[in-house]
């Protein structure tokens, strides 16, 4: 009598495992003016070029990292049923 309805759980689950994009809008942000900054240098041919290079990488990777970030947490499990 007193236990939660599964229904119930499920949204509660569902609720804490996704987050919207809007939460990660900085990292993209940041992301996009990493790379374009680090673009810029290599194509005006700033010298080090690894700073450009450096750039890049660092704002591709805070990109990349943001598919593994919106997964589930808490080591949620999905229900099947």
């Amino acid at each position: 009598m007193l236990e939660v309805k599964p229904a119930s759980v499920r949204e509660y689950s569902i609720a804490q495992i996704r987050r919207s994009y809007w939460y990660y809008a900085g990292q993209i942000m940041g992301g996009a003016v990493l790379v374009s900054l680090g673009a810029s240098l290599l194509i005006k041919g700033f010298q080090p070029m690894q700073l450009g290079f450096a750039l890049l990488v660092i704002g591709i990777v805070s990109w990349a990292i943001i598919p593994s970030r919106t997964g589930r947490c808490h080591g949620a499990s999905p229900r099947t049923g």
